[in-house]
């Protein structure tokens, strides 16, 4: 014989229920796997929720999640909470999610009697005087920087990269911020000295 509750604006069903209950929400993401003390309770529907019907009350119970099934474009503020329910009521379990924006590249420099890639440079990316993000580059003089929010698609930002021997400049236009990975390509800096 099953049970019914309402919680989260939704009638669940499940098995017969304890003294109280939870409802899981893991930002709208299905098939994420729940668990509680290392036990699976089972994954989320199709709108990133999991009913689970038999909780202590008033102990403090862990939640969480296998980051293992969320998309690599998202980003959780935790993969673990903590459900206190009282008796006879349901605690809510959220997890919050966002998407992750974010560019990569590689800079090449005019240096001396050719183009080099800008190697293991601190990379500095700025609108005016306010610095918008940082990064470096690697070996191949490639980039990769998350967190994009603040930069506008179409805009132009200056960037400045310092290696141990030189200092290079130019600008970074942004394309459409639709894609959550955009691939800008070679960068030659406009500018490069000596330090």
């Amino acid at each position: 014989m099953g049970s019914a509750a309402y919680s989260g604006g939704q009638i669940w069903f499940s098995k017969p229920l304890g003294e109280s209950f939870a409802l899981v929400d893991v930002a709208g993401l299905s098939n994420v796997r729940v668990y509680q003390n290392n036990q699976l309770l089972g994954k989320t529907n199709a709108h990133g929720k999991l009913f689970l019907g038999n909780l202590a009350p008033y102990i403090g119970q862990q939640i969480f999640i296998d980051d293992r099934d969320i998309p690599l474009d998202i980003a959780l503020d935790s993969v673990l909470k903590n459900a206190t329910p009282r008796a006879g009521t349901a605690a809510l379990v959220n997890f919050s999610a966002k998407k992750i924006f974010a560019l990569t590249g590689r800079l090449n420099a005019q240096w001396k009697s050719g183009t080099i890639p800008v190697v293991e440079a601190s990379l500095t990316i700025s609108e005016g005087s306010e610095i918008i993000a940082t990064t470096s580059t690697g070996p191949d003089g490639d980039f990769y920087l998350e967190n994009i929010e603040k930069m506008t698609a179409g805009k132009s930002y200056r960037f400045t990269a310092i290696t141990g021997a030189y200092e290079c400049s130019g600008k970074l236009v942004i394309p459409n911020l639709k894609k959550t990975l955009i691939d800008l390509g070679v960068i030659t800096c406009e500018q490069a000295h000596a330090n």
